[in-house]
């Protein structure tokens, strides 16, 4: 029983976090810098270079999502690869720390909320993601998968 409500917050929380970055990076791949002005984006909405990086970025964050979703197809086969992606959310995480100590918190509420929230997924929830995965799915060395 404590294996299948463990399997099922984190399917939910994997799920939540892919359907998050399929939307804003579609967004973002599509719309630039425009899209951010909801998440406290103050200035640069027409500057060619800023808009080049943030859509591909967009993109990227886009096709992180459908990696998870891939990876929640078959988790037992897969945790390793989602592990793999919150590392990367994780690292992602201390970058936008470094950016609120460098420019602090955006000014209007939305950009706030939005920045504590994503800081807090990628600096604690998904390091406690990877080590409940590793107790819960690591199997013994001498059982091969199935």
């Amino acid at each position: 029983m404590k294996n299948r409500i463990f399997s099922w917050i984190y399917y939910e929380v994997s799920f939540f976090v892919a359907l998050v970055a399929i939307i804003t990076g579609l967004g973002t791949l599509v719309l630039g810098v425009e899209f951010n002005r909801q998440m406290g984006v103050q200035s640069g909405f027409h500057d060619p270079a800023l808009n080049f990086q943030i859509r591909h970025l967009g993109a990227i964050w886009f096709g992180y999502g459908w990696l998870i979703l891939y990876c929640l197809r078959d988790l037992q086969q897969r945790y390793h690869l989602l592990n793999m992606a919150l590392v990367v959310l994780a690292a992602g995480g201390i970058g936008r720390v470094i950016t609120l100590i460098q420019f602090g918190l955006p000014e209007i509420m939305v950009g706030k909320i939005l920045a504590v929230l994503s800081v807090t997924i990628a600096l604690l929830l998904a390091p406690v993601m990877i080590f409940w995965s590793r107790r819960h799915f690591q199997q013994p060395l001498d059982e091969t998968p199935k």
